[in-house]
């Protein structure tokens, strides 16, 4: 896991210039590689690094990394599979001087070109300068673990692994707003190449790009080289069996590491699983710490399941709360971190808990992202598989309710929702805050696509996992991970696995009400039934209550302050929210205004 720094100049550019600008990048994303620096020119390219040591600790796991004097890299990741792939090419004829996975994507690529891409599992962003044939070749993981983004000069083109290495070289700061219209009307974010910045454009994930770094003024050349629709069509479904055994060889795979390992452990049943899997395939126990952040509230508080996970499986547990305090003082840290307007409050104790890994000898997470999005996990997905206007279905409705947290009326609206009835409310609801003029000047296709997405449960699944709600997620996971220098690996992301939860049989995912059906199985066979059969998971929640009545700290004045809010907001309707003190709906403009801000956005 690193960071990575990149700018080709234009031929009658200065290389010297091109250097400092490099350094100058890199030097703002030290927390993301603190055991190493280095940097390459060759031509007009120019390569930097820091390195977060996780295999081969050794200098010769150092980058750039060069290959037969053509082929030069610069990346940041995991490759999980690197073993087999090494072993692989050695057997055509390769020789290897380091035990990286850095040299394997190297080596790789000089063989298999850019089929590379589709034999790697793991999360990536790699950049490869090729020296003969002057092409700079650009590359993102399948579901977008790992951050790219570029920004074009005119003269230079910057990449770099965060918006905030990008930063300084713009003239003036300038919002996107088409991408603030989504997040405040949609509730949408990183959804495709645009950023909040209306310069800066991200690489998208299952594509790789292609740079002719000879010609003046020259765009990338973008391929797709995977889909994740596509790798369904023609598959039988797949079994429970299959499933399980994915699953258990993703946690192999991701416990490869040179450094102490641990789990991000709330106490629900995606971490739990995690936590089970991987306490069965450590060899020895002091090998592995799972940690826990909690919650403030009693009602909240998981901290019992936790422990009582830990004590079952003979695992080391480390327990901490953050002050209420100090998740205030630090919104504007966090906002810093996060380069862009996050979804909610909760996003910092996650940055907390990674706060304290951090100072432990642990650099190595695994934790459960992405399970909700693969197997139903979400309770709206519920009301998905219930006929429309059936008295049998309000009767279905009624037995899960029982399952779960969520009242017989609540699921009732749920229900409607996926029939637009909900939706078109909200919508309604968040279009009194925005003038009419700005709504009108906006696209509104992502709207339409949102909407479309929840034409059958399938549909809905890919358009989550592929734009509408999981790549935000995993920006809050690097970002909140790596500012700690600590690296997250996500065993549910494995994409053989997610190809394997889309295929299973729907009882296999929901039955009788239970959602991640299947993963609650797993957790009894492994004796946990009490954590099995759970209702209702909370996770790591922040203190709202207690923000809204600190007085030290006015929210609502960082609102008052914001001139794009002034803008494009009706002044009533934000003042109605202030009074109502209704966090869920004040949370974007908050956000909007801390990001504004901090990044003085003009």
């Amino acid at each position: 896991m690193c960071g990575v720094s990149v700018c080709i100049h234009n031929i009658s550019s200065s290389a010297t210039e091109s250097m400092q600008m490099v350094s100058r990048m890199n030097a703002l994303s030290e927390h993301r590689g603190p055991d190493g620096e280095g940097f390459l020119q060759k031509d007009n390219v120019t390569m930097g690094h820091r390195r977060l040591a996780i295999i081969d600790l050794s200098k010769n796991g150092n980058q750039p990394m060069s290959f037969r004097d053509r082929y030069h890299i610069v990346f940041n990741g995991e490759i999980y599979n690197y073993i087999e792939l090494r072993e692989e090419l050695i057997r055509l004829g390769y020789q290897f001087k380091t035990l990286t996975d850095t040299e394997v994507i190297l080596v790789g690529y000089s063989h298999f070109g850019k089929n590379i891409f589709s034999k790697l599992n793991g999360m990536w962003s790699i950049i490869i300068y090729d020296q003969i044939s002057k092409q700079l070749i650009v590359s993102r993981d399948r579901f977008g673990e790992k951050p790219l983004y570029y920004l074009n000069l005119n003269n230079r083109i910057l990449i770099s692994s965060e918006i905030k290495q990008l930063t300084p070289f713009l003239e003036k700061v300038e919002p996107n707003m088409n991408v603030i219209f989504n997040y405040l009307y949609v509730r949408q974010e990183d959804y495709s190449d645009q950023t909040f910045f209306l310069k800066i454009k991200s690489f998208l994930p299952s594509h790789y790009y292609i740079l002719d770094t000879a010609k003046e003024n020259t765009t990338f050349t973008e391929r797709r080289y995977y889909s994740l629709r596509e790798s369904l069509e023609g598959k039988d479904d797949a079994s429970e069996e299959s499933f399980v055994e994915t699953f258990k060889e993703s946690i192999r795979i991701r416990l490869r590491s040179d450094v102490p390992n641990g789990v991000l452990l709330s106490g629900g049943i995606d971490s739990s699983c995690i936590a089970a899997e991987v306490a069965s395939q450590q060899v020895s126990q002091d090998e592995i710490t799972f940690f826990h952040a909690r919650s403030f509230e009693h009602q909240n508080d998981e901290s019992k399941k936790a422990e009582f996970i830990a004590n079952k499986l003979s695992t080391k547990l480390i327990t901490f709360t953050p002050s209420s305090e100090s998740l205030i003082e630090q919104l504007r840290e966090v906002t810093y971190t996060q380069d862009q307007p996050f979804g909610g409050p909760s996003i910092q104790m996650g940055y907390n808990i990674y706060k304290k890994i951090g100072e432990t000898s642990t650099k190595v997470i695994l934790g459960g992202q992405g399970a909700d999005e693969i197997l139903l996990g979400y309770e709206r997905y519920i009301s998905s598989f219930i006929n429309p206007l059936n008295l049998f279905s309000l009767i279905k409705i009624r037995n899960f309710s029982k399952k779960t947290s969520v009242a017989y009326m609540d699921f009732v609206k749920y229900f409607f929702y996926f029939r637009n009835y909900h939706f078109r409310k909200l919508i309604l609801d968040r279009s009194r805050c925005l003038k009419k003029e700005f709504i009108a000047k906006q696209d509104k296709d992502l709207l339409s696509r949102t909407v479309s997405a929840y034409s059958d449960p399938l549909n809905l699944q890919i358009e989550e996992i592929e734009s509408l709600q999981l790549p935000h997620l995993l920006r809050y996971e690097d970002r909140n991970s790596m500012a700690s220098s600590v690296e997250s690996r996500l065993p549910f992301l494995d994409h053989n696995l997610v190809e394997k939860a889309l295929l299973l049989p729907l009882d296999s995912k929901i039955f009788n009400g239970w959602t991640k059906f299947i993963l609650r199985g797993y957790l009894e066979s492994n004796h946990l039934p009490n954590i099995a059969w759970q209702k209702q998971k909370y996770g790591f929640e922040a203190p709202l209550n207690f923000w809204f009545e600190n007085k030290s700290y006015n929210l609502f004045k960082i609102i008052n302050d914001s001139r794009i809010i002034k803008e494009i907001c009706v002044e009533k309707e934000i003042k109605k929210l202030i009074q109502k003190k209704d966090i869920n709906k004040l949370w974007p403009y908050i956000s909007l205004a801390l990001w504004e801000k901090e990044f003085q956005v003009t």
